[in-house]
């Protein structure tokens, strides 16, 4: 194989805990993040909500509206003053956005476009549907990220569930059924989840 054949190695840090750059993001930042470090909040990093899906059934409709509300709703029923921030997709339109959060029973939640590194790391934990590349850096940060897949979710994203089974070791929780996300929400609020605390050193 090519690793066998070469000595492959990498020089410098991984970008996401380059301290450097981490500085100079946040120095861009620092007026909105002073604000998110005084208070708690949970973090909700959204994908697409409406869009279509390629499949091996083929392309199906896919709009996570419901969904949305229905998590939010949830942190409502636990604790209806807990901040959500919410930063939308690149390709999401603000209008709408804005339209679909007013119909929510929680009305603490904020719109922001900071880096979503620093919303992971100053977050009380993540939660949102789908699967995110954000997901892994709450690892990083030693977070929880509670994701929730409905039905349409399962079918068009089965095969990157890769975390199905709940490995603790990535302090990522997939959740399909909906009273038990109530649960494993209730219980997280009242500090009955277990974090795993990150070994890597972040210099």
């Amino acid at each position: 194989s090519l690793v066998n054949k070469y000595n492959i190695f990498s020089i410098g840090y991984n970008l996401y805990g380059w301290p450097t750059w981490m500085k100079i993001l946040e120095k861009n930042v620092d007026l909105e993040l002073k604000v998110f470090k005084k208070i708690s909040y949970i973090f909700y990093p959204l994908s697409v909500l409406k869009r279509q899906q390629y499949t091996k059934g083929g392309i199906i409709n896919l709009d996570f509206t419901n969904i949305l509300l229905f998590l939010l709703d949830q942190i409502h029923n636990i604790d209806k003053n807990i901040l959500v921030v919410l930063r939308p997709h690149p390709t999401t339109e603000p209008e709408e956005l804005k339209k679909i959060i007013k119909s929510s029973k929680h009305k603490n939640v904020k719109i922001s476009n900071i880096n979503s590194l620093f919303l992971i790391k100053h977050s009380k934990f993540m939660v949102h549907h789908g699967v995110s590349m954000m997901d892994s850096k709450a690892n990083l940060f030693n977070k929880i990220c509670l994701r929730f897949h409905d039905k349409s979710l399962v079918k068009a994203l089965g095969p990157e569930l890769v975390n199905s089974k709940n490995n603790p070791s990535q302090n990522i929780i997939d959740v399909t059924n909906k009273k038990e996300f109530k649960k494993i929400l209730l219980n997280f609020f009242n500090n009955r989840i277990t974090i795993k605390k990150n070994k890597s050193i972040i210099p």
